[in-house]
């Protein structure tokens, strides 16, 4: 509809960082943040660390990396579990890796068909290198 909704105020002055978390209204792709302040001295208005998650835990599916078995110097075996598939049903999951910590969907990775346990093989890893591995599983709207 286009109508800005007011979800956060302050009436009097703030001289030092305020933490607030708040519920958004709806649920959404997209969400725009504006603020006006009428500054008193000091640095002026200052947003950081802008963070929109998903409230509710159980709405994540749940996906465990349980062990890694077969290791040579140029592949691995990766067994892992879907504990939960949180509040919808799983559409994909898998496996990422990467030579650095954290690895994401936007690095390496291999899909699985949907299964309550599964096992991957990483072939053609580089020998002598660490990597790091992280079961994901993906339901409506929720990675994990």
């Amino acid at each position: 509809n286009g109508a800005w909704t007011l979800l956060l105020s302050y009436n009097s002055y703030v001289s030092s960082w305020t933490n607030a978390t708040i519920s958004l209204p709806n649920t959404s792709h997209y969400y725009l943040i504006a603020f006006e302040a009428t500054l008193q001295g000091g640095y002026g208005v200052c947003l950081d660390n802008v963070c929109v998650h998903e409230g509710d835990q159980n709405a994540f599916p749940h996906i465990s990396t349980l062990s890694f078995d077969d290791l040579t110097d140029v592949s691995a075996k990766v067994d892992a579990a879907l504990l939960s598939q949180g509040n919808n049903p799983v559409y994909q999951m898998g496996v990422c890796y990467a030579t650095h910590q954290n690895p994401t969907i936007e690095d390496a990775v291999i899909i699985v068909p949907n299964a309550d346990n599964f096992s991957v093989n990483l072939q053609s890893l580089e020998p002598n290198t660490t990597y790091y591995v992280r079961a994901f599983a993906r339901n409506n709207g929720h990675l994990s």
